[in-house]
């Protein structure tokens, strides 16, 4: 009896799971070309630190580092 119970859940979960994934809208044509919001990321040697490329109005903005 337990097993047909979980086999219930894990089917209405699978089922559920399906519809929310088509009824999502695909994104729009303009986001495929769009240029990434931080480029250029490099971590330092020791892996502690990291400076990133930041763009802003697709213009580069400036050096962030962490």
């Amino acid at each position: 009896m337990k097993a047909v119970r979980r086999i219930a859940i894990g089917l209405v979960l699978i089922v559920s799971t399906g519809l929310s994934a088509a009824a999502a809208a695909p994104p729009p044509v303009e986001a495929f070309g769009k240029r990434p919001m931080i480029s250029s990321v490099v971590m330092s040697p020791g892996g502690t630190h990291y400076a990133a490329l930041q763009w802003i109005n697709d213009k580069p903005f400036g050096r962030s580092t962490c």
